[in-house]
């Protein structure tokens, strides 16, 4: 047991106002010159006597709580077959994906930040491998807004052409394109007709025992939007998520905001050229659901 005396000065801090579990544990490792792993959870048995690690903290998508259930090693072995079915190249980023899917799923309750881009890392690296970049300036999903952007500057045809050209070799932009259209477009109807469970635990676990639990249905067509142009906006937000936590250090996805539930809110009016006015990062439960969607699509394609 670690005691660490606390001011009102260190309780302003933006330190505590950050993941206090993942803080901890990294001011612990950095102290200490090596590894200290923070834990936030703890095991109990459930009505059926089957031990469940519960998390201490908030668990952004309650469906990492379930129960394995019974055929657990037959999805493995099945899982473990499609993956040795496919080609050299299609296998290695399957895996990292998986990698990347495995690595969130354990920084849940830990860091929120952390598992969200991990996610999309995911997406990122089978956008890569199985997406098209865009090289016809009509394939970007911003070029009407950039198009009136250009007669409003009043720019000459090759000043706006010249622009265009120089938009177009942008690598985060067309990173960031691929990425949206590669999800918004791979992503199989089911997703959103998929019946899921959020597991809701009664009791608070005195003794290692649980008396019971709660589940709770929902689809992901009743919290995500079905347009995929929309999708595709609210894609590259979550990217940009990304990419602003990278250069900055800033980050939007904490216990607090949306982006840790499955609450999520976009604009629906457009502009004239059909784009969303406004998008909202998708949260990280929808987002976690949309590696997973992928992943299956491309051991399906790789196996078919």
């Amino acid at each position: 047991m670690v005691g660490v005396p606390v001011t009102p000065e260190h309780i302003e801090h933006v330190l505590w106002t950050a993941e206090l579990t993942a803080a901890f544990g990294s001011l612990l490792t950095f102290a200490a010159g090596h590894r200290i792993e923070a834990f936030e959870e703890w095991p109990v048995t459930d009505q059926g006597g089957e031990t469940i690690f519960m998390s201490l903290g908030h668990m952004s998508d309650k469906r990492l709580e379930a129960p394995s259930g019974g055929d657990l090693i037959e999805k493995l072995n099945e899982l473990v077959d499609r993956i040795t079915h496919l080609d050299e190249d299609s296998a290695r980023v399957v895996l990292a994906a998986l990698q990347l899917h495995y690595g969130a799923c354990v920084l849940a309750p830990v860091s929120p930040t952390s598992a969200y881009m991990s996610i999309v890392a995911g997406i990122e690296a089978l956008s890569r491998e199985f997406g098209n970049p865009p090289h016809e300036w009509s394939a970007w999903d911003m070029a009407g807004r950039w198009d009136r952007f250009m007669a409003e500057a009043d720019l000459s045809a090759d000043q706006a052409e010249m622009l265009r050209a120089r938009l177009m070799k942008d690598q985060h932009m067309r990173l960031a394109e691929t990425f949206g259209e590669y999800a918004s477009t791979r992503l199989p109807e089911s997703f959103w007709t998929d019946e899921h469970f959020d597991w809701i635990y009664v009791g608070d676990g005195r003794g290692g025992h649980l008396p019971g639990y709660e589940q709770s249905r929902y689809h992901f067509s009743e919290s995500v939007p079905t347009d995929r142009r929309t999708l595709k906006a609210c894609l590259k937000e979550s990217y940009r998520l990304r990419s602003q936590f990278v250069h900055t250090g800033e980050s939007e996805v904490t216990y607090l905001t949306p982006m840790s539930t499955r609450k999520h809110e976009t604009d629906p009016s457009v502009h004239a050229d059909g784009a969303p006015k406004k998008s909202a990062p998708l949260p990280f439960a929808a987002l976690r659901s949309i590696l997973t969607s992928l992943i299956s699509a491309e051991l399906d394609a790789g196996t078919s």
